[in-house]
Formats: structure tokens, C-alpha cells, sequence
């Protein structure tokens, strides 16, 4: 899963008025761990986030 993550962040289009945030990954020690760091990423995914509009 990181891989591709690492692939896709390669790949990405350079945007010169947005710099790239590097990725990150968790490594789960068991399948609890695994479930509860998706469920974490699924309630940050939900949150509303602050952005500026250029008009």
C-alpha cells in the first residue's frame, strides 16, 4: 500500500502555487491496529477543512 501511495505522489502534477505535501503511512501491528487506522483516516477524511478561493 505504501508503494502505490510512493507511485501515486511521484506521478502527481506539480502545482507551483501549491508545494506537495509528502505522503505518510501507519504500520498496523495487528488487524485491530489495521481497522482502527482506517477508521481514523475515514473521520479525517469527514472534517471540514479551511481553503482559500482564488476569484
Amino acid at each position: 500500500m505504501s508503494d502505490i501511495a510512493q507511485e501515486a505522489e511521484r506521478n502527481a502534477p506539480t502545482d507551483p502555487m501549491h508545494p506537495r505535501i509528502p505522503s505518510q503511512y501507519v504500520e498496523a501491528l495487528d488487524s485491530v491496529r489495521l481497522a482502527e487506522t482506517f477508521v481514523g483516516i475515514a473521520e479525517s477524511l469527514t472534517k471540514p477543512r479551511a481553503a482559500l478561493m482564488y476569484t
